[in-house]
């Protein structure tokens, strides 16, 4: 079983910004995701078991779906935002098929 933070092109929700983070645009670019706007939701976590088609292969090689790893500045920004959210109480973990 893995957990992972979901990455998603919607803009957070009106009263929800504290939610996602805007991942800048050279850490996209050295990860292989696309130019549009990427955000890391800490609200939610999927829950599925592995290995599995729940994440998207790379678009310049679909036998590969590991995008690379984030700056650890940028992890550690992701840490304490989700535990934030953890102690609010706010955290949705999805366990998805």
């Amino acid at each position: 079983m893995v957990t992972v933070v979901p990455i998603t092109h919607s803009f957070p929700e009106i009263g929800d910004e504290d939610a996602s983070i805007l991942i800048p645009e050279d850490i996209c670019m050295a990860m292989g995701l696309d130019e549009e706007a990427n955000y890391v939701r800490v609200s939610e976590v999927n829950r599925f078991e592995w290995p599995s088609d729940r994440l998207a292969p790379l678009p310049h090689d679909n036998a590969r779906c590991d995008y690379g790893m984030v700056p650890k500045d940028f992890f550690l920004e992701i840490r304490k935002k989700l535990a934030d959210v953890v102690r609010a109480n706010k955290m949705k973990s999805v366990k998805v098929d």
